[in-house]
């Protein structure tokens, strides 16, 4: 795991920890291609996000978009406060108290170009068992030891 990437993980885990639903698993975003840039796109009325690879151009839901898509109103591109549009994204998931089951998605990105990191966009989700559903966003990674 590099800087920006560890940068990244310990964002997450501290917004999720002010959120109150904590993070235990995450997954760097990583396309059939190898890539793990790309541009976000989300929509905040039905907690919506798509992530768009920028070797490629392939298209992938994160979290529940796909179940909810027909009732998205339009996607908003996310872009790093430099105004870079191609980010490195990481999603991570808090579950139900004693329960296999996600409750939260957090999607996290890191700026490549200024290193900046933070939580772009963040839902409550009926995902069903936190293993398929994060292993659908890329590559698995360990979570960090808990403070």
């Amino acid at each position: 795991m590099d800087e920006l990437e560890a940068a990244l993980q310990a964002e997450v885990l501290r917004f999720s920890e002010r959120n109150g639903y904590i993070a235990e698993h995450f997954a760097d975003a990583r396309c059939e291609c190898g890539s793990q840039r790309f541009t976000l796109h989300e929509e905040e009325t039905q907690g919506c996000a798509i992530r768009v690879c920028t070797r490629c151009g392939v298209d992938h839901f994160i979290g529940d978009t796909e179940q909810v898509l027909s009732d998205c109103e339009g996607f908003t591109q996310r872009t790093c406060r430099c105004g870079a549009a191609e980010l490195l994204i990481l999603c991570a998931v808090a579950l139900y108290d004693g329960s296999d089951d996600v409750r939260w998605l957090y999607v996290g990105a890191g700026c490549p170009v200024c290193r900046l990191v933070g939580v772009y966009v963040e839902w409550k989700v009926e995902g069903g068992d936190y293993r398929p559903f994060i292993a659908r966003e890329g590559a698995r990674r360990e979570p960090p030891r808990h403070r």
